[in-house]
């Protein structure tokens, strides 16, 4: 992992504790300066591998940790704002939620979903093949 504490001029490299060789990230996601997640894992159809990984980190992607394991490989994922804990996954066998910041994840849905992106009102969008856009509000606390 790949990050910059000046715009960009300048990198540096972090390792992840995902595993396997052919693991791979397919989205991130910051809540705030520290705090954010790493979602993907390793997606082969043609050899029925579907394996989800997420990475945590709370030092603003200095170190990693290995996060809970989602049900699949994992496109998107974003934080629920107002709800401090609370993050979304998509991926091509459904959708997860986690309530305690990526240490665990829950499947809640089986549509195929390739991305998602939450506003600052809790409502969510997300984005699938042929088109399709889903929407997902979240009950403000």
């Amino acid at each position: 992992m790949f990050r910059t504490r000046d715009g960009g001029r300048t990198w540096t490299a972090s390792e992840t504790p995902l595993p396997g060789a052919t693991t791979n990230i397919a989205s991130l996601s910051f809540r705030n300066l520290r705090d954010g997640l790493a979602a993907g894992g390793n997606f082969d159809p043609r050899n029925d591998i579907d394996v989800g990984a997420v990475a945590r980190t709370s030092d603003g992607g200095t170190s990693w940790a290995l996060g809970g394991t989602p049900t699949g490989f994992k496109n998107g994922v974003t934080w629920i704002p107002g709800h401090r804990n609370t993050a979304i996954a998509v991926g091509p066998d459904g959708s997860d939620v986690t309530t305690d910041g990526g240490r665990t994840w829950s499947r809640f849905d089986r549509t195929l979903l390739l991305g998602i992106n939450c506003s600052t009102d809790a409502r969510c969008w997300a984005v699938g093949k042929d088109g399709l856009a889903a929407q997902l509000v979240v009950p403000r606390r």
